[in-house]
């Protein structure tokens, strides 16, 4: 089951997620130009520097994937999620948010 609610999403561990960003400067849309960079990073927790799951978004399709197979080692809990753009040598955090892996029902 996937559930979003503003910025938390809601996983349950072996079932796939796909979203679409949509990314703002100030109040303007903004499209990704050659040579910027989207990242999403998955953190156990706010302090933590490395990432248990770290993704280049594709700046065409802006979709961030995550599958089951990406999920599978992780334990059900909440993580940080942030997804950042780096422009012209700057880095943005614009979208940051919780995510909660959830156990599947079937397997509990």
């Amino acid at each position: 089951m996937l559930t979003i609610d503003g910025n938390h999403i809601t996983l349950t561990h072996g079932d796939s997620f796909e979203g679409t960003l949509s990314i703002k400067v100030g109040t303007q849309a903004y499209t990704p130009q050659a040579g910027d960079v989207i990242k999403f990073y998955m953190r156990n927790i706010y302090q933590d520097d490395e990432a248990v799951i770290t993704k280049t978004v594709n700046t065409s399709s802006l979709k961030v994937v995550l599958t089951p197979a990406d999920v599978e080692d992780l334990p059900c809990r909440s993580y940080l999620y942030q997804v950042k753009l780096t422009r012209d040598g700057d880095t943005t955090t614009f979208i940051e948010g919780i995510i909660e892996l959830t156990e599947d029902a079937a397997h509990a």
